[in-house]
């Protein structure tokens, strides 16, 4: 991230959000989020504490420095922060939002016997990552609208496969995909993503609750093809439509499918 502020002239400053956030692991803290849709017990009031810090660090960035744009990644607990408190954010200085395995994770195309995803189609345009074509609702329920009004095409979501917490997974026992969000290529993915949209602003700060640090080597060394699935599911007669969209590459301009 702090490579894509420099190279497009931004300065940049980087904030992890301090709260007191609980596991899910032990039976009562997770049936505690469960009945609360996670908005009540321990649970809850740790998400509470979360947005409370959120909405002052927002508030007394503004007052200092009104220009700040706003980069907002969430992971698990901090996906559910960071929904509760971006739509209060002035959408014209939010760059872009990440979300990696969201207990709110909502795809309608993931839904029925035969789902939209597995045929590549109706796919939600905040659908980065979720290669399980039949994902559809988090552990914690489906927020609705996912996306906070201004913030259109703004947003990213990530759901590996066998991630329980973001809905990939139906058991807890199955749960190995949550804990897979902090390798490098996650980070470059959204770096990318924010790169595109950074040219659109003036030039200004850019405050950000996650980052991590790259060899210019690295990034002009990855490429990563994903497609929108990692398995179709066809009838004799049927079609699926193959989107490789989601391609990337900081280093390199993607110029050809094949």
């Amino acid at each position: 991230m702090a490579k894509v502020a420099k190279r497009q002239g931004y300065s940049y400053r980087v904030t992890d959000l301090d709260y007191p956030a609980i596991s899910v692991a032990t039976p009562t803290n997770a049936l505690g989020a469960k009945i609360g849709a996670g908005k009540a017990f321990a649970f809850g009031r740790s998400v509470g504490v979360g947005v409370e810090n959120l909405k002052s660090y927002y508030k007394t960035t503004k007052k200092s420095c009104p220009g700040t744009k706003w980069v907002l990644g969430g992971y698990s607990q901090g996906a559910l922060v960071v929904s509760r408190v971006v739509a209060s954010f002035d959408d014209s200085k939010v760059v872009y939002v990440g979300l990696f395995g969201d207990p709110w994770t909502n795809l309608p195309e993931g839904k029925g016997l035969f789902p939209k995803a597995c045929f590549g189609k109706n796919l939600s345009s905040y659908r980065i990552y979720a290669p399980d074509c039949r994902t559809h609702t988090g552990s914690l329920g489906a927020k609705s609208p996912y996306v906070a009004s201004g913030l259109e095409n703004k947003y990213g979501l990530w759901c590996n496969k066998n991630d329980y917490v973001c809905g990939s997974s139906r058991s807890l026992l199955k749960n190995s995909g949550h804990l897979q969000y902090a390798a490098k290529k996650e980070f470059i993915w959204m770096a990318e993503k924010v790169e595109k949209r950074l040219p659109r602003y003036d030039n200004g700060s850019t405050t950000a609750l996650a980052s991590i640090e790259l060899d210019e080597d690295e990034i002009e060394d990855l490429i990563e093809a994903h497609l929108s699935a990692d398995e179709y599911r066809l009838g004799m007669e049927g079609t699926a439509t193959i989107d490789a969209s989601q391609s990337f590459s900081l280093g390199h301009e993607i110029v050809e499918y094949q």
